[in-house]
């Protein structure tokens, strides 16, 4: 991470695209002396909503910079972005569409899905990939048509809500979800409640075979806090999450596992 500041404010770098993971890195970075910093006019963010602890070190980091959370795939690069000037008021959402885009939450039938009902995202819009190259199966699930006859959608695999002002929040992966006790739980919501726990700096929950439930959930911890304990951590999760998404473990390690760009591996 010094490094990458240190190229970005010699090269006089403006704009700084990152994902959480690297928010995450940033925000514990110590003895950096703001001129030694790029003059950021502005950063976006990908793949996850920002925790908003990350949200306050960036700012600290770097005040005159906006920062922009935004949603996209490879398969469409960027679809949706929150307006900086919204990221108080709707710290946890990815915006709105972007301008020329068609970004919808529908559901199993693909309709268009109610306010606050858990849907899978669907996206039309001329940066839409044309297909996999090669490989018509993959295209033909992915790129599907709209009941209405509309033409072609991109659907993402991935579960959003829209919430009554139509603002965008991410729920997971659609095949990330897993049921435990009979409950549909994401992963992803757990993380986002272990992320807003004092003293975490990552967090990253999975599932393991469990004999008589059939799965169980647990949680990864990178902490800032070396006095943090799983039993704080039980506790913080039990005010805001039901039972069957509370860890029944938790792993301290140095770091979360990582994909090859960065990315939690779960």
């Amino acid at each position: 991470p010094h490094a990458v500041l240190e190229k970005a404010h010699a090269e006089g770098v403006t704009g700084f695209p990152l994902v959480p993971t690297m928010a995450a890195m940033l925000a514990t970075l110590e003895g950096l002396s703001p001129d030694r910093l790029p003059p950021l006019r502005y950063i976006t963010n990908a793949a996850a909503h920002l925790p908003p602890a990350h949200i306050q070190a960036l700012r600290a980091l770097f005040p005159a910079a906006r920062i922009y959370s935004m949603y996209g795939l490879t398969e469409c690069a960027r679809a949706s972005f929150l307006a900086p000037e919204e990221l108080d008021r709707h710290p946890t959402s990815v915006g709105k569409a972007l301008p020329g885009t068609e970004a919808l939450v529908v559901d199993e039938d693909g309709n268009e899905a109610e306010a606050d009902v858990t849907g899978e995202l669907v996206i039309r819009g001329p940066h839409v990939m044309q297909g996999y190259w090669n490989n018509p199966e993959a295209t033909a699930l992915a790129l599907r048509n709209a009941p209405d006859g509309s033409g072609r959608r991109l659907h993402t695999g991935d579960l959003f809500k829209r919430d009554a002002e139509g603002f965008l929040h991410f729920v997971g992966r659609r095949d990330e979800v897993v049921k435990i006790r009979g409950e549909k739980v994401s992963p992803r919501q757990v993380d986002a409640v272990l992320a807003a726990c004092p003293g975490v700096r990552e967090a990253l929950s999975f599932t393991t075979p469990d004999p008589v439930f059939g799965h169980r959930l647990d949680a990864l911890i990178v902490a800032d806090d070396p006095g943090l304990t799983g039993r704080m951590l039980a506790r913080h999760c039990k005010h805001r999450l039901p039972d069957t998404m509370v860890p029944k473990s938790f792993i301290f390690q140095a770091e979360l596992p990582k994909t090859a760009n960065g990315k939690p591996s779960r």
